[in-house]
């Protein structure tokens, strides 16, 4: 085995990426250019990743499924050869997410995740042993976040599918989340180079990771995998390679579903950016290719209430309820209809848990909206601010903006 390149060092990667640190971010900055940090928490670190990590990660990313049998070979080499070639990135295991967007990353504790999207594209054994070592990369550093979860800072603020699939969450109050939600590159070096020496010793290496990405920048240029491991496909799609080895069996139930899950995630970036009759017709698309999928449910579940039609959100609710399908982010759905159908106190009530468990700038929203409604200025008020300094992007940014000014001309009354 060929001794794998050494990591950037820790002065030259801070140059690099431009930052000025404290001493408190420090060891944080450290694991994300390479250094020696550990992967397994602390017994209280890792109780507090199960008691809070964990399930606000569940919440955003759809729940986790069933990891399919077919990929247990694979994956298991995969995960010994990464230990095997840096002993830095163990122990490792690995969930698959109800995400539709196409994705892999690393939590804190060395948990990677690969997102239902992603194992849709995925077509080879060796393209699921690429994703998931370039997933493993990152995983030092989230538990180093992790670890220093009071000190982490919202990192700057940058554009592109990762930022806008996650950008509900930018709050202050998630930053030990959000950063783990939002962590690009390979630990400080190429994910491609990475990958190559995390794989020697198995029959798959950085052509696999190639294939993949090509696949991706070619048919879903916007998906959010590509943008974690560095790949811009304005700057051309990465080299297609030969094919390496046969098709992974047993992954059909995921590769026929692909377009349309990818017309979910499409749906759901469309609607984040203020496009809601184009996100209208790409879940439509979404629902004539999976039509009983509980994934394209959900996204027209999610549309209907950003556009004030919470009757039929509710309607679909119970069917989601009724199908057995899980309701990532139920409690919040069910308390912004209240709000929209006008029962602002049970809607605020049912408010309180999520803006403890999971705040996000919509439910924040909603509860501006409700306070507004009923009077409580001042509650509304704070409210609307945090919607406002939070996010530079439509629809909410203008909707408290709007409310704003209402507020203020009724306190002129």
């Amino acid at each position: 085995m060929q001794p794998q390149s050494p990591p950037v060092p820790f002065r030259s990667c801070l140059r690099s990426a431009g930052r000025t640190v404290s001493a408190a971010i420090a060891g944080i900055l450290l694991a994300a250019c390479g250094g020696d940090v550990p992967v397994a928490l602390s017994d209280e670190d890792r109780a507090a990743a199960g008691s809070r990590l964990i399930p606000a990660f569940t919440d955003v990313h759809a729940g986790f499924v069933d990891w399919p049998p077919a990929a247990s070979a694979p994956t298991r080499e995969a995960l010994d050869a990464v230990a095997a070639a840096d002993p830095r990135l163990a122990p490792l295991s690995v969930r698959l997410t109800g995400e539709p967007d196409a994705d892999a990353g690393c939590l804190a504790d060395g948990l990677v995740f690969v997102t239902q999207g992603l194992l849709a594209w995925v077509e080879t054994a060796g393209e699921l042993a690429a994703a998931i070592a370039a997933a493993a990369t990152q995983c030092p550093a989230a538990s180093a976040d992790w670890a220093g979860r009071e000190r982490v800072e919202l990192p700057p603020r940058e554009d592109g599918s990762l930022e806008l699939r996650y950008g509900d969450f930018r709050l202050p109050g998630n930053a030990a989340l959000y950063r783990q939600l939002v962590r690009r590159g390979c630990g400080g070096e190429a994910c491609a180079q990475r990958v190559e020496a995390l794989l020697q010793g198995t029959e798959w290496g950085r052509a696999d990771l190639d294939r993949l990405a090509a696949r991706l920048a070619a048919e879903w240029p916007d998906s959010a995998w590509l943008e974690r491991i560095g790949v811009d496909p304005a700057e051309g799609a990465t080299p297609a390679t030969p094919e390496s080895g046969p098709p992974l069996a047993g992954l059909r139930a995921f590769s026929v579903r692909r377009d349309g899950l990818a017309h979910v995630a499409e749906s759901r970036r469309l609607l984040y950016r203020g496009e809601i009759f184009e996100a209208y017709r790409a879940n439509q698309q979404a629902r004539r290719q999976i039509r009983h999928d509980p994934a394209a449910k959900r996204q027209q579940l999610e549309l209907e209430l950003h556009n004030n039609h919470p009757t039929y959100a509710e309607k679909l609710l119970g069917e989601l309820e009724a199908d057995g399908a899980g309701i990532p982010l139920e409690a919040f759905w069910r308390a912004w209809a209240r709000v929209q159908l006008g029962d602002e106190a049970n809607g605020l009530g049912m408010l309180e848990p999520v803006l403890e468990r999971l705040p996000g700038i919509r439910a924040h929203y909603a509860a501006g909206t409700a306070h507004a409604e009923i009077g409580n200025l001042d509650a509304a008020e704070d409210a609307f601010r945090i919607v406002v300094e939070a996010i530079e992007r439509p629809p909410f940014t203008e909707k408290a903006g709007d409310w704003l000014d209402v507020i203020a001309r009724r306190r002129q009354r």
